[in-house]
């Protein structure tokens, strides 16, 4: 439990400075169509992106919860990304049978995630990986 903590720790530490990200291009069309299902509106009938449906109701969940802002999907991103991680050292420490074989993983996933800038951040691919990753466990 120890590892865990100290790991999700590290992760909010080096993922830090996503949160002062500014939105690019696709989040904020990504937000726009969030904000607008929390309207009432649907995407492909009142509204039209050509990204998978998965990425507007994460948008739209932030919206709700943090309000029409950019920090909201990047504060979502970083614990989306905490919790991929802890699957990531779940997964590793046991397939390699080593917890520290699983810390190492985590941190070169961490460490290649928020290398990108904010472009690349808060996008579908990104947010997929907990799910990928979950599935080997």
């Amino acid at each position: 439990m120890k590892r865990v903590v100290i790991l999700a720790l590290l992760v909010a530490l080096l993922g830090a400075h996503s949160l002062l990200y500014p939105p690019g291009r696709d989040q904020g069309i990504y937000s726009y169509i969030g904000w607008q299902m929390t309207e009432g509106k649907l995407p492909y009938r009142d509204l039209w992106d050509f990204k998978p449906p998965a990425i507007y109701p994460a948008y739209a969940l932030c919206e709700l919860v943090f309000g029409h802002n950019t920090w909201g999907i990047r504060v979502f991103e970083l614990v989306w990304q905490m919790l991929a991680a802890l699957a990531i050292f779940a997964f590793a420490s046991g397939y390699y049978k080593s917890p520290p074989a699983g810390a190492a993983a985590t941190l070169l996933y961490i460490f290649a995630l928020f290398q990108h800038d904010f472009w690349h951040t808060a996008q579908p691919d990104g947010l997929l990986n907990l799910f990928v990753v979950s599935s080997f466990i």
